[in-house]
């Protein structure tokens, strides 16, 4: 599902023995945060699309394979997972801690 983002546009300013590299604008995450679940590594994906920050994609741990989706109902900033209940801090203005339990895919 990865969703590619342009790598941002740096600028550089400064002399002969000092100077600094800036990003012209923001980067957009293509992934936003990572957690391991049982035996599956579960990568919460950004990009731009009217799903970016919705999708928790499920690969397994010992040989990559894909084994699955699981669609936030929320966008969020990050997702973590302890156990079946995946902790995702919503994309708002102000903090909200939500904890979605998980039942599908099963590890």
């Amino acid at each position: 599902f990865v969703e590619h983002q342009p790598f941002p546009t740096l600028t550089a300013e400064g002399g002969e023995h000092e100077g600094s590299v800036q990003m012209t604008e923001r980067p957009t995450c293509t992934a936003c945060s990572l957690s391991l679940w049982n035996d599956r590594v579960v990568v919460h994906f950004g990009g731009g699309s009217a799903i970016e920050r919705q999708i928790l994609d499920l690969y397994r741990w010992r040989d990559g394979g894909y084994d699955g989706s699981l669609r936030l109902p929320e966008r969020a900033r990050a997702v973590t997972l302890a156990g079946t209940t995946a902790y995702a801090l919503q994309a708002t203005p102000y903090p909200i801690l939500e904890a979605l339990e998980l039942t599908h895919p099963r590890p």
